[in-house]
């Protein structure tokens, strides 16, 4: 279950930040820390 919400995440925040210009990591990392799966 946890797989599929990572590669939801990551296809959402590279989609998008391949249309607004800014790399997907950019996104990525804050919605993670926002769930707390991966904290730093």
């Amino acid at each position: 279950m946890i797989v599929v919400f990572f590669f939801f995440v990551c296809f959402a925040a590279s989609t998008v930040g391949a249309l607004v210009g800014a790399g997907g990591g950019v996104i990525i990392k804050p919605v993670l820390d926002m769930v707390g799966v991966l904290p730093v």
